[in-house]
This record gives C-alpha cells, sequence and structure tokens, in this order.
C-alpha cells in the first residue's frame, strides 16, 4: 500500500504541529471534502455505495516526521551487494546419487511433465571434484513443461565453510539443458537474511555423463 503525504496547511493553534492529507488508494471510501483541520464527523459522511477512494487526515510532530523518513532510508543506505561464483556437483548414478526422482510421469510427453526430483549436491569452490567442498545444494524440481525437458527449481544454498559458513541463499526459477539461466534469489538466512538479486548458472557437463557439474554467480543485495 503506497500513502502519500501532501502538507495541507499548520494549524493556527500550535505552531508545531503539520496537518498531512495522506491519499490512499485503498477503494474504501469516496470522501472528498476538503478541510484545513480534521472534521469531527468525518466518520458519519461516509457513503459506502460508492467507494473508490480514501482520504484520511492526520498530524505528526516534525520529529516523528524526520524519524519515519530516517528509518525507510537506512535499510537502502546500508544494503550491500556482494558477488559470489561457485559450482554444483551432482551426481546422477547409484548408489551415491545426490539426486533422484521421486515421483515419475504418468503422461508420455517429451518433458516428462509432472516428475518431481530432489537433490543435496554439492556445492564447490571450482570445476573440479577435489576442489574445496563449501555447502551444499539442496532442493527441488517438478518437471513443468508439456513439450520440452524444463524444471521449476527450488534450491536453498545452505553455506558450510569459509566466510558465509552457517548461512543460506534461498533461489527459484526454471531449468533447462539450453544456454545460461537467470534465477531470483528471494531470501536468505544469517549475513544473507532478507538477501534480493539473481543468479546466473550454466551447465558445463550434463546428465548422460553421470556427473552435472553448473557454474553459477550469484548477485546477493543484502
Amino acid at each position: 500500500m503506497l500513502l502519500l503525504l501532501f502538507i495541507q496547511s499548520p494549524s493556527p493553534t500550535d505552531s508545531t504541529t503539520t496537518y498531512f492529507k495522506i491519499s490512499a488508494p485503498l477503494s474504501i471510501f469516496n470522501h472528498r471534502e476538503t478541510h484545513h483541520h480534521p472534521p469531527h464527523n468525518f466518520s458519519s459522511n461516509i457513503d459506502y455505495s460508492e467507494i473508490d477512494m480514501a482520504y484520511y487526515y492526520c498530524s505528526f510532530k516534525p520529529s516523528l516526521l524526520f524519524l519515519l523518513f530516517y528509518i525507510a532510508t537506512s535499510q537502502a543506505k546500508h544494503s550491500i551487494t556482494t558477488h559470489l561464483h561457485f559450482f554444483i556437483h551432482e551426481n546422477v548414478n547409484s548408489p551415491n546419487a545426490t539426486a533422484i526422482t521421486v515421483v515419475n510421469s504418468t503422461t508420455s510427453n517429451p518433458g516428462g511433465f509432472g516428475s518431481i526430483g530432489i537433490f543435496d549436491d554439492e556445492l564447490r569452490e571450482g570445476s573440479s571434484v577435489d576442489s574445496k567442498l563449501i555447502g551444499r545444494a539442496q532442493g527441488m524440481a517438478p518437471e513443468v513443461s508439456l513439450s520440452e525437458m524444463a524444471w521449476l527449481v527450488l534450491i536453498d544454498f545452505v553455506f558450510t565453510d569459509g566466510e558465509y559458513n552457517g548461512s543460506s541463499l534461498m533461489v527459484v526459477g526454471r531449468a533447462t539443458f539450453e544456454g545460461p539461466t537467470e534465477r531470483s534469489i528471494i531470501g536468505g538466512t544469517g549475513k544473507f537474511r532478507m538477501a534480493r538479486g539473481y543468479t546466473i548458472n550454466k551447465l558445463l557437463s550434463g546428465a548422460p555423463t553421470g556427473h552435472v557439474i553448473a557454474e553459477y554467480d550469484a548477485y546477493i543485495v543484502h
């Protein structure tokens, strides 16, 4: 809800109080009166049969207005952007598979529509299987396309080593075997609490090899 504040007039009886007219697009009332001071019979004149706009009147001390402005802007001023570069390693071969199908599709379309996979993949610093393990990529991926192999992926990047040990990132978006893919960062924990941003990933090797490697760049505002 966005409230628009317009200075109406100072109160003639209190030089430290300023009245504001707040236009709230709530489509609740149809009250069009314009006053320099709040009307005493405001609620009794409301016509509920023609609901489209509300006009409210309130007064703020200047110090309170400054405090509200400070709260609204302080979070934006202290936000930082962090760039992380890492690799997901997924093994689809038994008996040490990190990704399995838990629901098979009941249709015969090319995309495997309706099947659901879950995964607990390795998060490593590099593309080599011997590179440093820094966390896990845990989530699920239902196939959502009737015409191609495409998934809606929900991933929780759980960091278990390094500077972000104990923190996590939640990412959601589409996955295919074609080209780089962009996904949304929708939250996080620890140092990434209330995170937002996006990731860009590309496949370096695919399922036919039995070992899937995906390169990730994450751009995180937190």
